[in-house]
């Protein structure tokens, strides 16, 4: 089995205040494999040890749960609903700590807990604290905070020192959470720990309405809505009444070193810490302040937590909460700490942030109440060691509450799209897509172990014994055949000790010489092809000049050489050109008009004595003229590239061509109307000179796309696709999905009419005609084609063509109808009827059901990305066997499989 490591980031979330508050805090945890890949749709077990004192202090409470991660890895649940081993969660004293969080995990989902973490719980819910603590004392009034949105009535909380007490409402069996399943289904948490699964709640495309496409800030207080029927409204001037003077925020400095600076209206100023630190332990919860007007219903957001742990999680006003991944960056320097501001004082209605917007960039852009915007630089950036944890400042008293706003444009869910980027959808309908912000890709793993060396093979067998050596004699004295004992000398001596060969010079740069032998003075040494050596008065060989880093060839046969047009510095070879940083291998030709057609720069060709089949399509299958081979698939990154500046027409890139051009397919083409193509090609020449095939036989094929998934697309910003055939212009197997009409253009004489296809919602099939009523009775019988297609008896209409009584249907099935006069009349005049019956394969398939999901025309156009476009991607689309599935390729589709130790 395959062994499984867990990646948890954990999130402790704060328990709703009620008047009389839940004994229990909400946990989350992300489970990921050593691969960092999510364990969805699994159940774990779980084991939550609260710890006193320290790390590895007593455990008060323990509790065991076995959660079910959903599609996202996220795995949710709450401390103190758990199966009890160990204590009372009620009973714990909170102020008595600090306490600690211990979580023991068994991705199997039993009771081997082998994934171990223990983190210190730095606050507890006010609700629990307050149940065995003793109240503090009331803080120094703080600075004062930025307005914050209005969000809707909630529920009473706790008394506190100085709020007023709300009416209490009778207890009842609230939701405590809610879950978005990832399949249309929610499921609803209740306090008293039973939960709720709805059926599918995706409904039906509803019928087209005025929607809102979109809204201009006119700049002026007033904006304008653009409706999709083409009106449009514009508003009053929404610009609230000006407030009494305060101490507001006139405009926010990011210090670029994880500090910001606010700057009030009466000229003083504030610097926060480092804000890119981790989360200093939370002070106590100061004293709830008065109930504010209810605003407008909406779901907007109504805090949002930074966790400590690089992730945020957003509360919406209905309750539900969402959490992000792990945003944070790599770790960056440290800022200096900066001096705490001077408490203000407290002052009317400032300058509130009224909306945040993701940027998509790192960045966030915070809109104030003024009409004002701040865009921070960068979030994304590293995260600088952790500074020493400023003293908590005391809790500021309550700003006074702000009118009531419009209804707002709330968040209404966010979706984790599986591949980096999230969907946050509003609830005026409209939806918004973050860029990726998944990290950058981790360091290459370590190189696989070496292979185990080969074994020796057999020594082989001892040669003979080659003759006995030259006996050394005194100092440099060689004796041959051993004749006898020599004086000592400084010269080599021959077996008959009279012809002396003398060594002149002591370097390898010094020619040698003989002598003694024929001639006179200083000769040079040349061996024959016997290896006799005679002497002779020059020396021979190789002469000629050259340039650095040129290949040297023959310039005069056997003995001149000089330089080549091959280039080698030792890192790129170049031929017919100076050297070339970018290309090992660069070849440069300039063609000479007078030598015709048919000129290359580089040609390989293929030639072989018998017939030598290839294998496959693969590199080590086929046999080619010529293999560009690009190992790594590095993005823009190819195997081979042809590329051409297409001065006239008739030209591409590339030219994949029988020999004479019977038949061929170029990319990058410039066709003879100047128009260009990506991808060109043709099998209907009749000669090499590309001139088209008239009449007779033929059976070429213009372009075959074949693939396991899909065939071909085609997407164009105006017309996605041109068919044309004098038989007929398209055929298809299978069924046929359009979206949007369906226009049939009928030539006449002298105009072209378009004719729409009739529309159900179902398949049906039409039959029509006319038939005699003789006597005041007609039989329609049906064709045999008709009777064969349609599942059930037909709805016939008749109509008469002449004067009668009226008629009706008698008898009817899926073989004929009997019509009669009324009134037992004998007419004879002529019928025109028509019949509708539905078709034998009317039922709804597989793949009915996916299309006309809500969203596959959007997923298929992002399939249909183009990536000459560089701000964005396309997306995947595979099938899983069972159906169509949209995001990120699984990894076993898109792996490359590569020769072993590259």
């Amino acid at each position: 089995m395959k062994k499984i490591y867990i990646v948890i980031t954990a999130i402790l979330l704060a328990g709703s205040v009620f008047a009389q508050a839940p004994q229990k805090m909400s946990y989350q945890a992300v489970i990921r494999d050593n691969n960092q890949v999510l364990i969805t749709n699994t159940q774990v077990g779980m084991q939550l040890s609260v710890l006193q004192g320290s790390e590895t202090g007593t455990p008060v409470y323990i509790e065991t749960h076995t959660p079910l991660s959903n599609l996202n890895g996220l795995i949710s649940l709450s401390i103190g609903d758990g199966e009890v081993v160990l204590g009372s969660f009620e009973t714990i004293d909170w102020a008595n700590g600090p306490y600690f969080i211990k979580t023991e995990t068994d991705p199997t989902g039993g009771t081997n807990y082998t994934i171990t973490g223990t983190s210190e719980l730095l606050s507890v819910p006010y609700s629990l604290f307050s149940l065995n603590s003793t109240p503090g004392p009331q803080g120094p009034q703080g600075p004062q905070g930025e307005q914050g949105p209005q969000g809707e009535q909630g529920p009473q909380g706790p008394q506190g020192d100085q709020g007023i007490q709300g009416p209490t409402g009778a207890t009842g069996n609230g939701i405590t959470s809610t879950v978005d399943n990832g399949d249309g289904t929610f499921t609803f948490n209740y306090s008293d720990g039973s939960s709720f699964t709805t059926s599918d709640l995706t409904g039906p495309i509803g019928a087209t309405g005025n929607g809102i496409t979109s809204t201009v800030d006119n700049g002026d207080g007033t904006f304008t809505f653009n409706y999709s029927d083409g009106s449009s409204f514009t508003t009053s001037d929404l610009t609230g009444p000006t407030g009494a003077t305060g101490n507001g925020i006139t405009s926010t400095v990011d210090n670029g070193n994880g500090t910001f600076t606010f700057n009030y209206s009466d000229g003083s100023s504030f610097t926060t810490s480092d804000l890119t630190g981790p989360t200093g332990p939370i002070g106590l919860t100061g004293p709830t302040g008065a109930t504010g007007a209810t605003g407008a219903t909406g779901n907007g957001i109504t805090s949002t937590v930074d966790n400590g742990d690089g992730t945020f999680t957003f509360n919406y006003s209905n309750g539900s909460f969402f959490t992000t991944s792990d945003l944070t960056g790599p770790t960056g320097p440290v800022g200096p700490t900066g001096a705490t501001g001077a408490t203000g004082a407290t002052g009317a209605t400032g300058n509130g942030i009224t909306s945040t917007v993701d940027n998509g960039d790192g960045t966030f852009t915070f809109n104030y109440s003024n009409g004002s915007f701040f865009t921070t630089s960068d979030l994304t950036g590293p995260t600088g060691p952790v500074g020493p944890t400023g003293p908590t400042g005391a809790t500021g008293a309550t700003g006074a509450t702000g009118a009531t706003g419009a209804t707002g444009n709330g968040i209404s869910s966010t979706v984790d799209n599986g591949d980096g980027t999230f969907t946050f959808n509003y609830s005026n309908g409209s939806s918004f897509t973050t860029s990726d912000l998944t990290g950058p890709t981790g360091p290459t793993g370590p190189t696989g172990a070496t292979g185990a060396t080969g074994a020796t093979g057999a020594t082989g067998a001892t040669g003979p014994q080659g003759p006995a050596g030259p006996v050394a004699g005194s100092d440099t004295q060689i004796i041959f055949n051993n004749a006898g004992a020599g004086a000592g000398s400084a010269n080599l001596t021959w077996d008959n000790t009279s012809s002396i060969f003398t060594v002149a010079g002591t370097s390898v740069t010094t020619n040698a010489t003989i002598t003694g032998l024929g001639g006179s003075g200083t000769r040079f040494v040349q061996t024959d092809n016997s290896g006799n050596l005679t002497a002779v008065s020059s020396a021979g060989g190789i002469t000629g000049t050259g340039n650095s880093n040129y290949l040297t060839k023959w310039t005069t046969a056997g003995s001149v050489i000089g330089n080549s047009m091959i280039q080698d510095n030792g890192t790129g070879v170049s031929i017919n050109y100076p050297l070339q940083g970018a290309s090992q291998l660069f070849v440069y030709r300039q063609q000479i008009t007078a030598n015709g057609d048919g000129q290359h720069t580089l040609l390989g060709y293929r030639d072989r004595n018998n017939q030598n089949n290839g294998t496959s399509y693969g590199q080590n299958g086929s046999n080619t003229g010529s293999t560009g081979h690009s190992f790594w698939g590095d993005q823009y990154s190819f195997g081979t590239g042809g590329w051409n500046y297409n001065d006239y027409t008739r030209c591409g890139g590339v030219i994949g061509s029988e020999i004479y051009g019977l038949y061929w397919g170029s990319l990058g083409y410039k066709s003879s109307s100047t128009q260009t193509y990506g991808v060109y090609g043709s099998n209907s020449a009749g000669t090499g000179s590309g001139k088209s095939a008239t009449g007779g036989a033929s059976s070429g094929i213009g372009g075959g796309f074949f693939g396991n998934m899909i065939g071909s697309t085609s997407q164009g910003a105006v017309i996605g696709q041109l068919n044309s055939g004098d038989l007929f212009a398209q055929y298809n197997v299978g069924n046929v999905y359009t979206l949007g009409k369906s226009v049939e253009l009928v030539k006449t004489t002298d105009k072209v009419v378009p004719v729409y296809s009739v529309s159900a919602t179902e398949a049906t099939v039409y039959a029509r005609g006319t038939v005699e009523l003789k006597n005041g009775v007609a039989t329609i019988k049906f064709s045999d084609d008709f009777q064969s297609i349609i599942a059930e008896t037909p709805i016939i209409t008749v109509t008469p063509n002449g004067e009668c009584n009226g008629v009706y249907i008698a008898s009817s099935d899926s073989k004929e109808c009997v019509i009669k006069e009324q009134k037992q009349g004998k007419s004879n005049i002529t019928l025109s009827w028509i019949a509708i019956a539905k078709r034998i394969d009317n039922v709804p398939d597989r793949a009915t059901q996916m299309v006309i999901a809500p969203d596959f025309e959007s997923n298929v156009q992002k399939v249909l990305y183009s990536d000459g476009n560089l701000e964005g991607k396309a997306l995947g689309i595979w099938w899983d066997g069972q159906s169509i599935q949209f995001g990120e390729l699984p990894a076993n589709l898109t792996q490359t499989a590569r020769e072993r130790g590259n």
